[in-house]
């Protein structure tokens, strides 16, 4: 027989019925039904969008990724997935950096060691910054 929705403590609540359904199995109480149904309504759900990838790989290296994921606690997807996407993360960042040939090194240095006169667009800078922030 269903159960009819009812007032509870003089409160019309909307979703009295679901409560009703789910404290005969979870034992909740309506209090802890309204603070989990709110905590919910008010998390933003996003969903990202996902790709698929298929590998093939030998048992013992399956076997390890198994055991790895295992130890943390998570999935074999999720741990392939994060380890795989820290070393690409760490293979872009190696690759980004800035690689300067030998002869483009002795001229950073030199530049630094002895720097040429300031022009005259330069010295105007300088003195529009000294005038701006009223330094002598």
């Amino acid at each position: 027989m269903p159960m009819k929705a009812t007032k509870i403590k003089g409160r019309c609540f909307e979703h009295q019925t679901l409560w009703l359904k789910l404290s005969n199995i979870f034992n909740l109480t309506f209090t802890a039904y309204c603070r989990i149904y709110t905590v919910m309504k008010n998390t933003k759900r996003t969903i990202s969008p996902t790709a698929r990838l298929e590998a093939r790989l030998p048992v013992a290296a399956y076997a390890m990724l198994k055991r790895a994921a295992e130890i943390q606690g998570r999935t074999i997807t999720d741990f392939v997935v994060t380890a795989s996407c820290d070393a690409a993360k760490e293979t872009i960042e190696t690759t980004e950096i800035i690689r300067l040939s030998v002869e483009d090194q002795r001229l950073f240095a030199e530049s630094i060691i002895n720097p040429p006169e300031p022009n005259h667009a330069l010295i105007q800078a300088a003195v529009k910054y000294h005038e701006l922030l009223a330094i002598k």
